[in-house]
């Protein structure tokens, strides 16, 4: 890399949390006006080094260079001072704070009586974000009321306007859509033309392809290899950071066809209308296409969270299901995409999560039997592989892919026949997706149905027997055998005729 462009430097890098080595010797090269992606499996030690240049945390030793000026560590006043600033996936935002006051937090600017001149804020808000090239949302809206991606740029603009000149996302994109995503990119692209740095924190393998100009890898605290993203492939990037091709990320698909288990007829949700199809024993069952096609509406009315027209069946049986509670009582459980908001109670512990929703099983005459709770818990970690000191430890103390296992399990505690996955592998590392993968591979040959909605195609590709591909709420087709093609799911996904 040219050494004039170079505005940050990080050599030999080493630190230690008791008897963890948390980083050990790492090395890192950031350019002006590059985006710069840091991969790594959970624990590979992307956050210490985050924390490290933030001011956060100090480094037992190495040495820190920015425009040419070296340093042992930064606190975080000199982090802020050379403009370096990190939007963490958990945004740092005030809800019930308006997006002028979020934004002007701490700059507030006062007339001559002490009182808060809003209308000189707001010109020098739209001042910045006109010369960033910012679209921002109602200034005067609640944070709270905003979704998720316009609260990402409102935690991206308040960094950006407090001149910022190394900007690190760490994982940006977990919880948006492809619009969303795009969107995200499209400011990153605008910052980048105009000299800023950026440091992206992503477990999207296509994202890095998209949108960065260099990676680095770290694993288990060491630098494996930094590379110009443009000349170097997915599959070498999953085997830098796994140790595993990714064409053995997916364990081997059913080879014999199960007997039809829930069969949908002229069933209508949302903006779903009229799915007639069935879905077998022993599958794992995908449902792919563009995002809100209707996939999500589909799934949340044979659930019970929509309301919903025409048939369900499971065997010769027709389901009435108007609620959760409902699919639940019919062998049906669901895992929400959303598993901080709608799965999990971050701040309890993790065998709590488990149980709850299977309390009656656990308990009699209203008293918790601790015996059951202890053994459906352990069997839940140890089938998942949750990386935990004990099951007393609250989820929130996990990593996100550790999060998602106790998810999983929450739902599977249930013991259902059909088990309906929402991106299951949202936010979470390689060896994560990989340990996924093989569990709900093992419980289909116990002879669970598992249906799989998801955003990304080569998980879609890689995992399921089947594939069904929506288009504006229509059922465009159903892949299966050698009709489950990268080709084929895009020509579906966006109306056009395939032979399937």
């Amino acid at each position: 890399m040219n050494q004039i462009n170079t505005i940050l430097e990080v050599n030999d890098i080493y630190k230690t949390f008791g008897a963890t080595k948390a980083l050990r010797g790492v090395d890192l090269s950031l350019n002006s006006g590059t985006i710069h992606a840091l991969l790594g499996e959970n624990g590979a030690g992307k956050s210490t080094l985050v924390k490290i240049l933030s001011g956060v945390i100090r480094p037992d030793s190495g040495i820190i260079k920015i425009n040419g000026n070296e340093h042992k560590f930064l606190d975080v006043q000199k982090s802020f001072e050379y403009g370096i600033r990190t939007v963490y996936q958990e945004m740092d935002l005030i809800d019930d704070m308006t997006v002028i006051d979020n934004l002007m937090l701490a700059k507030e600017i006062s007339n001559k009586f002490g009182r808060l001149n809003y209308s000189k804020m707001v010109k020098e808000i739209n001042k910045q974000a006109d010369l960033r090239g910012i679209e921002l949302p109602d200034l005067e809206t609640r944070v709270s009321d905003l979704d998720i991606i316009h609260k990402q740029i409102i935690a991206i603009a308040r960094a950006v306007f407090s001149g910022c000149k190394i900007l690190i996302l760490d994982e940006p994109t977990a919880v948006l859509n492809e619009v969303e995503r795009d969107k995200l990119f499209e400011i990153m692209r605008n910052l980048k033309s105009q000299g800023s740095s950026i440091v992206f924190i992503s477990h999207r393998l296509e994202e890095i392809f998209m949108i960065t100009d260099s990676v680095t890898i770290l694993k288990d605290g060491k630098l494996i290899k930094t590379l110009e993203s443009s000349k170097v492939s997915p599959n070498k990037l999953v085997e830098l950071m796994s140790g595993r091709e990714i064409s053995k990320l997916y364990p081997e698909k059913a080879t014999v066809a199960g007997n039809d288990l829930l069969k949908l007829k002229n069933f209508s949700s949302g903006i779903s209308k009229n799915i007639t199809l069935n879905i077998r024993t022993r599958e794992i069952f995908g449902i792919g296409g563009l995002v809100g096609q209707g996939q999500e509406d589909l799934i949340k009315g044979l659930v019970g969270l929509l309301s919903h027209d025409g048939e369900i069946k499971k065997g010769d049986r027709i389901l009435k299901i108007k609620n959760i509670k409902d699919a639940f009582k019919n062998n049906i459980a669901y895992v929400s995409a959303d598993r901080q908001k709608e799965s999990l109670i971050l701040c309890r512990p993790i065998f709590e999560n488990i149980i709850v929703s299977i309390l009656d099983k656990v308990s009699k005459n209203g008293v918790i039997i601790n015996k059951k709770v202890e053994k459906i818990s352990e069997e839940m970690i140890g089938l998942f592989s949750i990386k935990t000191a004990n099951k007393k430890m609250p989820v929130n103390s996990l990593s996100g892919g550790n999060q998602q296992k106790v998810s999983l399990s929450k739902s599977l505690a249930l013991d259902p026949e059909i088990l309906i996955l929402h991106e299951p592998t949202r936010g979470v590392d390689i060896q994560t997706r990989f340990e996924i993968y093989k569990v709900l591979r093992r419980l289909t040959k116990e002879g669970k149905t598992i249906i799989v909605i998801s955003s990304e195609a080569t998980e879609l590709l890689g995992l399921c027997d089947r594939i069904a591909v929506m288009y504006e709420g229509n059922l465009q087709g159903i892949m299966e055998g050698e009709k489950i093609t990268e080709d084929n799911l895009m020509a579906l996904a966006n109306n056009q005729e395939v032979v399937v």
